[in-house]
């Protein structure tokens, strides 16, 4: 198939043609997928989340009657914070009415409790191994000088 030579004139015109039609119509957009256009953050009031203080509690361990045998298993009950979601002033005010607080309760799912003798031993002897690990192959123990 023999191809057709194009003047000067006829590529120059060919051009003008393709960059009307371009303008005319919305060229596509590229964008990374992995860094998205961002959008400037504008502070709005809703909605807001409410907290109730009087049916929320801080994490605790509970005791029940064992299930096999005698005596009593000790189970953890995590922290339960009530939360309720208010899209407009008004649902706020009717809220704050009823005894929500804009405030969240201060408390941590860890208990602040001692642990026990055996635990304690066990936590030692994980610590002492991750301990060794640290230091590397060939190199010696480190001495624990105890303060009389």
């Amino acid at each position: 198939m023999p191809t057709q030579q194009l003047s000067e004139q006829e590529v120059v015109h060919m051009r003008q043609i393709l960059a009307q039609h371009d303008s005319e119509h919305k060229p596509m957009q590229v964008f990374d997928l992995n860094n998205p256009p961002k959008e400037q953050y504008h502070f709005q009031k809703f909605p807001m989340m409410l907290y109730d203080h009087a049916n929320s509690h801080s994490a605790y361990d509970e005791e029940r009657p064992s299930r096999v045998g005698m005596g009593t298993d000790t189970f953890h009950v995590p922290a339960r914070v009530i939360t309720l979601v208010v899209e407009t002033e008004e649902q706020l005010q009717r809220a704050l009415g009823d005894g929500w607080s804009e405030e969240a309760p201060e408390f941590s799912e860890m208990p602040n409790e001692h642990l026990s003798a055996k635990l304690a031993a066990e936590a030692e002897k994980v610590q002492e191994q991750i301990d060794a690990r640290r230091r590397g192959p060939g190199r010696p123990r480190k001495e624990v000088t105890e303060a009389a």
